[in-house]
């Protein structure tokens, strides 16, 4: 037997490696799409997870006086708080974000937001878009006592 010789060898492997040029181009493309995509979420969630923080603190600003003169009492009026907290959520975001805010003690509120947030590059693979989600909570200090008024 025979070995071919080195120009025969070489007239027959011509080619190959064209092949694997558009594979390895195809996975380039595939790892940066999901490299900008992971970024955009995650600048996405950030900017989500600031309003939720900024909101939580507009809400506990929302004291009550009223429950201090009755009851000696401080407390954050919930009403007050979830409108200071939707507005500002509103003002901050598009209007398809959802808001759930809870008071887990008399003077803290905790913000949470969820958001669908799209991404563009993603829909190639029919992932049209994510659910970001943000919580904060903030707790009332008020900077100058309240004391009840003097008849």
């Amino acid at each position: 037997m025979q070995l071919p010789s080195r120009a025969t060898r070489a007239n027959t492997e011509s080619g190959s490696a064209l092949i694997l040029l558009p594979l390895i181009a195809m996975v380039v493309v595939i790892l940066t799409t999901l490299a900008i995509n992971a970024a955009s979420l995650y600048l996405a969630q950030h900017q989500l997870t600031q309003v939720a923080e900024a909101c939580a603190i507009q809400g506990t600003r929302a004291l009550d006086p009223s429950s201090y003169y009755s009851r000696g009492v401080l407390t954050l009026s919930p009403s007050t708080a979830r409108q200071d907290v939707t507005s500002c959520v509103y003002n901050e975001t598009s209007t398809n974000t959802s808001i759930l805010v809870s008071y887990p003690a008399p003077l803290s509120l905790t913000v949470r937001l969820t958001q669908p947030q799209r991404a563009p590059l993603l829909a190639i693979m029919h992932i049209d878009q994510g659910i970001i989600t943000a919580s904060a909570t903030a707790s009332a200090v008020p900077s100058t006592p309240i004391a009840p008024a003097r008849a």
